[in-house]
């Protein structure tokens, strides 16, 4: 995990501190802005209609590819810590990377990641550091958490771990995520993280 620290949280919630170089974010940042393949967040209604996003997924577009697998290795590599009470031993996949960008006032409304039954873990890293606004709330947990650049989240995707997001203030809010599955078996994962036995 290079110089990561870590924070737990308690809850299986926990935070990879130092798990992206400011300078990494900042490339990540630019990249995205000048790609014009960016777009508004689909809408849904209802319950799923729960923020408003500029996105671009770059796991399949070939001019991200280099970092792209940077990312993968590094979340497969802390997946090992943060996995390692569980004394897993089993294939895990994720669902490839999307940046998000949330203008000033946009937040993300209180919900949950679930979503399929596979869906084991939320991850999710901070990109920039707004000092208004922009923390990670868990209502149920009673638990806030402030955006830090660098910063790696991981934690369960379930309705025990419901959450929102407030608006920022002062700056934009950016952020990479992804859901991390549990590998179904007989099937070939897209992205594989393999775990070993511990």
């Amino acid at each position: 995990m290079d110089h990561a620290s870590i924070v737990n949280y308690g809850y299986d919630i926990r935070a990879y501190k130092n798990f992206l170089d400011p300078a990494i974010c900042q490339v990540l940042i630019n990249k995205f802005e000048a790609d014009e393949r960016k777009q508004e967040s689909p809408q849904s209604e209802g319950y799923y209609n729960n923020r408003k996003s500029i996105e671009l997924r770059i796991s399949p577009l070939p001019e991200w590819n280099d970092w792209d697998q940077i990312i993968f290795k590094k979340i497969g590599s802390t997946l090992n810590e943060y996995y390692s009470s569980y004394r897993v031993g089993i294939e895990y996949e994720d669902e490839g990377y999307t940046i998000c960008k949330y203008n000033i006032g946009d937040g993300v409304n209180f919900h949950w990641d679930g979503g399929c039954l596979t869906r084991l873990t939320t991850a999710v890293i901070q990109l920039n550091s707004p000092q208004e606004g922009g923390k990670l709330i868990f209502p149920l947990k009673n638990l806030e958490i402030k955006p830090e650049q660098g910063t790696l989240l991981l934690f369960p995707p379930t309705y025990t771990h419901a959450h929102y997001v407030e608006a920022t203030e002062d700056i934009p809010r950016y952020i990479i995520s992804t859901w991390i599955h549990i590998k179904p078996d007989g099937q070939r994962a897209l992205r594989e993280v393999t775990l070993p036995g511990l």
